[in-house]
């Protein structure tokens, strides 16, 4: 996620942000970010798929913390390679099936013929 810096700095250089998190349309904010991220982006990490989140961060410099900025629109949690296995058992049942068939072939035929 990005965001862009807040308007004002209150007179003291930015340090770092916070990033928070709400599950759903609950009403607590959980921080995740242990120490203030000097960037002005984050990868959020350890979510749950198909749960929807709301975020918001706020800037930190050495008075404190500043006002929280406006919540995220809703998103919805996403494994980022699919879900879908289908492709992988297609390929394997293939090999399976193409595995089976050569060693018929090399018992039947009584091994490999170089000639």
């Amino acid at each position: 996620m990005s965001w862009n810096a807040p308007e004002s700095d209150g007179g003291t250089e930015i340090t770092g942000y916070h990033v928070e998190r709400c599950l759903g349309q609950s009403s607590r904010w959980i921080r995740i970010t242990k120490d203030p991220v000097p960037e002005r982006t984050f990868a959020v990490k350890e979510l749950i798929e198909d749960n929807v989140y709301e975020f918001r961060v706020y800037a930190v410099n050495k008075v404190g913390d500043g006002p929280v900025g406006p919540s995220s629109e809703p998103v919805t949690a996403k494994d980022p390679w699919g879900t879908s296995t289908e492709p992988v058992h297609c390929v394997l049942i293939i090999f399976i099936f193409l595995l089976r068939v050569f060693l018929v072939n090399y018992f039947v035929n009584g091994g490999v013929n170089n000639s």
